[in-house]
């Protein structure tokens, strides 16, 4: 059987939810930290740091509210009177937390990509920054080698491009450090 190489981050991840959960039933104020960190390396862009600690911003939150919102459409064009006040709430909701959050505004479709949305809903229109080439990283193609476990651990890399060579995977656009890697494996073959 072929190793997946995103398992060990899955089962990762799954585990610091089952304890973030249990140090919440305990009180823990920080309860879920240790997952906010791990996410955090998977997809920074969803997070500042304030105090040392990562804490979602306005991007991860515009993008529920745009969630929420195309939800809420789709709720309305089936006359889904139930569906629409669950996703309106859960709009507003989210509207709230990103209006708390820290962070540059992004662009998001359906809050502030008109001033007349924007207004409506009592937010900032987008950061002029947001198109900022240092933020444009974040609509990168990333490909499962590309995730950070592998700098953290690089066996699992290592392990990933045995078993994709083994089985026939195609690893030819393998386009950063892991080229390296794979070069090491078929040398060892």
């Amino acid at each position: 059987m072929a190793y997946n190489p995103l398992h060990h981050v899955n089962t990762q991840r799954n585990n610091l939810i089952l304890e973030a959960i249990e140090k919440e039933k305990n009180g823990d104020p920080d309860a879920w930290l240790e997952y906010r960190k791990f996410s955090y390396k998977q997809a920074p862009y969803n997070f500042e740091i304030v105090n040392g600690k990562p804490v979602y911003n306005k991007f991860y939150y515009g993008k529920l509210f745009e969630s929420a919102l195309h939800a809420k459409k789709e709720a309305e064009l089936n006359k889904d009177e139930k569906g629409i006040e669950i996703w309106n709430n859960a709009m507003l909701d989210r509207l709230e937390s990103f209006k708390k959050a820290p962070g540059q505004v992004p662009y998001i479709v359906g809050l502030n990509h008109l001033s007349s949305t924007a207004k409506e809903y009592g937010v900032e229109e987008a950061d002029k920054n947001w198109t900022d080439p240092e933020l444009l990283w974040i609509k990168e193609r990333k490909m499962w080698w590309d995730n950070p476990i592998f700098k953290e651990q690089p066996e699992l890399l290592d392990k990933a491009l045995r078993a994709a060579i083994k089985y026939g995977t195609d690893i030819s656009e393998i386009n950063r450090p892991a080229n390296e890697e794979i070069q090491k494996v078929t040398e060892q073959q």
